[in-house]
């Protein structure tokens, strides 16, 4: 009998991103659960701290799913028209094999959405150029792909060393112990939680529980302290230290040893292992569970478009800035 293949994506559960919209509101939590919220893309911005996650913790995933492109990436409004024209072939199921094969009312589509004073005649001859077609021809071959340019793949080796070096770093990634991505699911409060850590380590010998969590940033190591509470990081791995004892629950007695690994995508690429004050695990638990109680609740009243507060309390919220 063939074991069901769970895609955590797929899976309806609550994680640490969906409380982030929870913490905005419940109304953005519930449009986001039932896939109702327009999302901004930030494909861009996400897809070097991605990238390096994937190429340290699954070197051969990355392999599968990462390129090194051949061709300089097209910007500008040539660029704009290429992309929205790859959009266009692959919802319509195109099947590509050379630029002569294009419908010319792809072309035209391409450039309807684009929204600029060009011409039509002279964004599809700059688009012919060869250096421009080389770039949409190299994307269309490798649709499967995720094209990294020569920069961006230097950014993400360049990481990966910097942490590789790491002495700290590198003795967690190569523990002989070490769970990479392992995906969790769990309950609390009759709600479906989901949770996909890192690195885990489960050392069963010392009866030490190691939670790590991987980021990068844009900014200086020093400034790493702003983005750990503008992005409640805490509460993050407040949420996956909970989830990884739920997965072995006689962890609970053992000491818990959560870690951030950091390292820069700018400047030099520095790399630091970040430990974590008890008292911020203790604050970033009693949050989230502050988050699902009320979401249980939201969802036994099946009441989104306010807070809790409104309907169960009837005075109004006191602005203060002593609070």
């Amino acid at each position: 009998m063939e074991t069901e293949t769970i895609i955590y994506e797929d899976v309806d559960a609550i994680n640490n991103s969906s409380l982030g919209y929870f913490k905005k509101s419940p109304h953005h939590f519930h449009k986001y659960i039932t896939k109702q919220l327009s999302l901004e893309s930030n494909a861009d911005y996400f897809k070097i701290g991605t990238a390096v996650h994937c190429a340290l913790l699954e070197e051969g995933k990355f392999e599968e799913d990462y390129i090194l492109g051949e061709s300089p990436r097209v910007d500008g409004i040539v660029g704009k028209f290429i992309d929205k024209l790859i959009d266009i072939l692959n919802n319509n199921d195109f099947q590509y094999t050379h630029i002569d094969n294009l419908d010319e009312r792809y072309l035209k589509l391409a450039y309807s959405d684009l929204g600029t004073t060009w011409k039509y005649e002279t964004v599809v001859s700059k688009f012919k150029e060869s250096k421009n077609y080389n770039y949409f021809d190299f994307v269309m071959m490798n649709l499967n792909k995720i094209v990294l340019s020569p920069l961006e793949w230097e950014i993400v080796f360049s990481c990966v060393r910097s942490v590789r070096e790491n002495k700290h770093a590198n003795t967690l990634l190569s523990s002989d112990y070490a769970k990479t991505e392992m995906e969790i699911y769990w309950t609390k409060y009759n709600l479906d939680l989901k949770s996909k850590l890192d690195l885990v380590i489960y050392d069963d010998f010392q009866k030490v529980l190691y939670v790590v969590d991987v980021k990068t940033t844009s900014k200086p190591l020093a400034q790493f302290i702003n983005s750990y509470e503008f992005f409640d990081y805490y509460r993050q791995m407040a949420f996956y230290i909970d989830a990884a004892i739920n997965y072995r629950p006689y962890s609970i007695d053992w000491k818990i040893q959560p870690y951030f690994i950091v390292v820069e995508t700018k400047d030099f690429h520095q790399c630091k292992v970040f430990d974590v004050d008890p008292a911020d695990i203790e604050k970033g638990r009693s949050e989230y569970t502050d988050m699902l109680l009320k979401i249980a609740w939201h969802t036994k009243e099946d009441k989104w478009k306010y807070d809790k507060e409104y309907y169960t309390d009837e005075k109004i919220e006191i602005l203060s800035l002593s609070k």
